[in-house]
Parts: C-alpha cells; sequence; structure tokens
C-alpha cells in the first residue's frame, strides 16, 4: 500500500478548526483529556483493527480516567490523512460514549 503524503501545516490547521478534541504539539496530532476508564480501554481494544487496516499505529495511553493519544506518520516526518482518518475514528468512537 502506497503511504499518503505529509499534509501542508494549512491542511492541518483547517481540519484543527472543526476537530476541537485535538491540538497539534511538536508536529503530532495530541488527544490528551479526562474520560472514563472503562471509554479509554474500549476504545483501545477498539482501535486495534482500524490500525491494522490502516497499517499506521497510535501512541495510546489509558490512565485511571484519562486519555492520551499521540498520532503522527513517522515515515513522513508529520501529519497525514492516516492520521486524520484515525483522529476521526477516535472522535466518533468517543463522542458516542461519553
Amino acid at each position: 500500500m502506497k503511504r499518503p503524503a505529509r499534509l501542508d501545516e494549512s491542511d492541518v490547521a483547517s481540519w484543527l478548526t472543526s476537530h476541537p478534541n485535538w491540538v497539534l504539539a511538536d508536529g503530532h496530532l495530541v488527544f490528551d483529556h479526562p474520560i472514563r476508564y472503562e471509554v479509554g480501554c474500549a476504545l483501545a481494544t477498539a482501535s486495534v483493527p482500524v490500525a491494522e487496516d490502516l497499517d499506521h499505529h497510535p501512541f495510546l495511553t489509558v490512565g485511571y480516567n484519562h486519555l492520551h493519544i499521540d498520532l503522527w506518520t513517522h515515515d513522513k516526518g508529520g501529519i497525514t490523512q492516516l492520521d486524520l482518518t484515525f483522529a476521526e475514528f477516535v472522535d466518533t468512537f468517543v463522542s458516542a460514549r461519553h
């Protein structure tokens, strides 16, 4: 599968305006919010087939009532469509359970 190109900063900034759960920090998309522990664990489990299908694996930390996700495409050195797709999965999953 061909890997998508790195997105322009303006494209990422535009995407962020409609995805308030995410911020850009050090070139990574970051989700860092309080969330019920069981929702974070369920998201971690549900993300496995998504990550495998995309061949794109996040850094995901579930703590007591807190979830941290760090996304970027390592081999492109920045944000690609893979990151946005995974982030949109997270938003959908969390909003359905929050």
